[in-house]
């Protein structure tokens, strides 16, 4: 165990990414996070239609906090992911607990604020 975590640990620092809140839990594949959560069958055909096959390393780090509801600060270079990391667990919440619908996105970033 102390082993995978290490390895997980060298994968965030290789590719510069910072995880506030986090457990160095990692998801490796995408189907791996539908059995662990049930994610609905829909959201998963929208990855594999828009050609979603493994999770970026922010991916990995960090859906699997925000399906579960934890608070997360995570800073990753530019492109690495961190659109869908946040939005695929905002979305499986939403879907889940339709009668009470509530997020929050904060958008750092000049790229995605236009």
């Amino acid at each position: 165990m102390q082993q995978k975590r290490e390895k997980n640990i060298l994968l965030l620092k290789k590719h510069h990414i910072t995880i506030s809140n986090g457990d160095n839990r990692l998801i490796s594949n995408f189907s791996k996070l539908m059995k662990r959560h049930s994610i609905k069958a829909s959201v998963m055909q929208n990855l594999r239609e828009n050609n979603y096959k493994q999770p970026t390393p922010i991916q990995m780090a960090t859906i699997d906090q925000v399906i579960r509801g934890k608070s997360i600060l995570a800073t990753a270079p530019t492109g690495s992911g961190k659109t869908v990391a946040y939005g695929l667990g905002l979305v499986h919440r939403l879907l889940a607990h339709r009668g009470h619908k509530q997020a929050l996105v904060v958008v750092p970033t000049v790229e995605l604020a236009h």
